[in-house]
């Protein structure tokens, strides 16, 4: 469990950051008219949307957060047919940190079997 929270916290703040990258530049060029996108644009733009949705539940919920943040990535690198642009990368790797935290947290042994792993020293008299 100790190695779950710092990717958890890790993951939390880089998929922060990418969005509100995404949201500055959203605001800064404004929203996109929906009836001129094209429909692979559309499609891209929502597999951005549920990347950042990935991030809202990823602050709840890191497993499911990831998860979310790593199909809107998979969605959008096939809409692009490859690598999508460098950015994206931090989106993948917040969503894989909040996807590896997720397991770790889910499978950990029981608190009885750490203490039981772990004995204290014997005190002396």
């Amino acid at each position: 469990m100790r190695l779950a929270t710092p990717c958890r916290w890790t993951g939390r703040l880089a998929a922060t950051a990418i969005t509100a990258l995404f949201i500055t530049f959203l605001v800064g060029e404004g929203t996109p008219d929906v009836r001129e996108l094209s429909d692979r644009e559309l499609l891209a733009f929502g597999a951005v949307l549920l990347m950042v949705a990935g991030t809202l539940v990823g602050w709840l919920r890191d497993l499911a957060g990831g998860m979310l943040i790593l199909a809107g990535y998979s969605a959008f690198a096939a809409i692009e047919k490859g690598w999508p642009p460098l950015p994206f990368a931090v989106f993948l790797a917040a969503g894989i940190l909040l996807l590896l935290s997720g397991l770790l947290r889910r499978f950990r042994p029981p608190r009885a079997a750490e203490e039981a792993a772990d004995p204290a020293p014997p005190t002396s008299p």
